[in-house]
């Protein structure tokens, strides 16, 4: 699956709706935000943008792109009184970057409406190219930001125990794609 496939997936899915984009601010040095303006472009009601980075996020001064830490709940609390909540929170290729992962899905469930849906995106540790013999060590050292590793079944049990149920869930070829909603609809929203 190509990066053109996942935003594909992904637009498919926001369309009509208020989607959240965290982790905006890609690696493409020439176009840091293609994925967010496309989005934009598309059929989705609104698209916001966040980033940890707060200096690009400065730096670029792009309408509807903030900074905050999707791990901090004092940067999410304020972000929802100013923007509400969300049809569809998008994370492609992020969630392997973060540390603390419950806390992430704790926020994400804020974010979203009860009936709101998560999108995710991450290479697929069960495909064969990583399971080479020291492949994976060697894509580790290449992506020293991926901090944690998914297969169909490690991402499904993190969202179950963070309170989503998957809806469905495509493996094709090293990137995995999820599309996950809130198990409870009375979630508490502190």
């Amino acid at each position: 699956m190509t990066a053109e496939d996942v935003i594909i997936f992904v637009e498919k899915r926001i369309k009509g709706k208020k989607a959240l984009d965290i982790g905006s601010i890609g690696n493409n040095e020439n176009n840091p935000c293609s994925k967010l303006l496309r989005y934009r472009k598309g059929e989705a009601s609104s698209v916001i943008g966040v980033d940890r980075d707060w200096k690009k996020v400065e730096e670029l001064k792009i309408p509807d792109l903030y900074y905050m830490d999707i791990t901090d709940y004092y940067h999410v609390e304020p972000f929802i009184r100013k923007h509400g909540l969300f049809d569809v929170v998008v994370m492609t290729d992020v969630i392997e970057h973060i540390g603390n992962l419950t806390t992430c899905l704790d926020n994400i469930k804020l974010l979203l409406e009860n009936d709101g849906r998560l999108l995710i995106s991450t290479p697929n540790v069960a495909h064969p190219y990583f399971r080479k013999s020291g492949r994976i060590k060697q894509v580790a050292r290449a992506n020293p930001g991926h901090i944690c590793w998914f297969d169909v079944d490690t991402i499904g049990h993190l969202l179950k125990r963070s309170g989503f149920r998957i809806r469905n869930s495509n493996v094709d070829g090293k990137t995995l794609l999820v599309v996950a909603e809130i198990k409870y609809e009375n979630i508490s929203r502190r």
